[in-house]
């Protein structure tokens, strides 16, 4: 008996990927990537409607931009976390210098004094306003560039350094922020993901309705090389997700603790006997009283 087989044709199929679970800058990431390879495909190919692809791209343009303003809040709470450093360095220096003024230990006095003849017109830096403060460090930094030798003495080696890298640090965010104000009007991510995701949804139908229904070979083909890059995009997506949930996974977990081993039950006390006598037989502890007269 022949075994029973039915030929189908061999035909591509585009893959999911669970959008819902990726990150806000990832989920950005994997739309743009699918637009920018169905973006260059003829579209009197795909026949799709002429507002569909724009209303995908509007909403990756909005998710772009929520990325956007939370990468500028994580920059500006970086910044005020930078700037409270350099305040709480210069404060530490500064009391330091002027402590060791009247040193008992000649080094450290002499050393005090030579610092203090350049560090006291910087005294109060750390009140100035934000850029003010940036170009007195810098000020600071010229000054001190001579008085490595106090400075050593004094152990403010590290603080220095310290304050000069905090101090370059905050300067480079504050080149490379965008001081826009925040868009008021831009929508939250929890309305703009389900329909940025419901327009690559439809997207995907329109190409394999196209596909399956190609006017030609070279037709075909082209769809086939599409779907097939797509597929990649999401393989690569998936793996960077998965990647990424293993870094938040604790490397070495804690064991669970072995229970302790039970502690030996007490051995019960000895009864007491009773006074005068064995275990049977019980004795007065007085002799009985004579009868009068005996």
């Amino acid at each position: 008996m022949e075994k029973f087989k039915i030929d189908l044709p061999s035909v591509s199929n585009i893959e999911t990927i669970s959008t819902v679970k990726l990150t806000l800058p990832l989920h950005v990431h994997y739309h743009r990537q699918q637009y920018d390879l169905v973006k260059a495909v003829d579209n009197t190919k795909l026949k799709m409607p002429a507002t569909l692809m724009p209303g995908w791209d509007k909403g990756i343009g909005a998710e772009t931009r929520l990325v956007r303003e939370t990468t500028k809040s994580l920059e500006t709470a970086k910044m005020v976390a930078l700037d409270n450093e350099r305040d709480n360095l210069m404060g530490s220096i500064f009391s330091i210098v002027r402590g060791n003024k009247h040193s008992a230990t000649e080094a450290n006095r002499d050393a005090a004094l030579r610092l203090d003849l350049k560090l006291h017109v910087y005294y109060g830096a750390q009140k100035s306003p934000y850029d003010v403060e940036s170009s007195l460090i810098i000020g600071i930094k010229d000054d001190m560039k001579d008085l490595t030798t106090d400075i050593t003495t004094l152990g403010l080696t590290a603080s220095f350094a310290r304050l000069y890298a905090a101090n370059d640090e905050y300067i480079a965010l504050s080149k490379s922020r965008n001081f826009e104000e925040v868009d008021a009007q831009l929508p939250p991510a929890s309305i703009v993901r389900p329909q940025t995701d419901a327009a690559y949804s439809l997207v995907c139908r329109y190409i394999l309705a196209s596909y399956l229904n190609a006017a030609s070979d070279e037709d075909r083909a082209m769809f086939e090389l599409l779907i097939d890059r797509m597929n990649k995009v999401t393989h690569e997506t998936r793996n960077t997700h998965n990647a990424m949930l293993a870094d938040r996974k604790p490397k070495d977990p804690k064991k669970p603790k072995e229970p302790k081993d039970p502690k030996d039950p007490k051995q019960p006390k000895d009864p007491k006997k009773p006074e005068g006598g064995g275990d049977d037989i019980q004795l007065p502890s007085e002799p009985p009283k004579k009868p009068d007269g005996q």
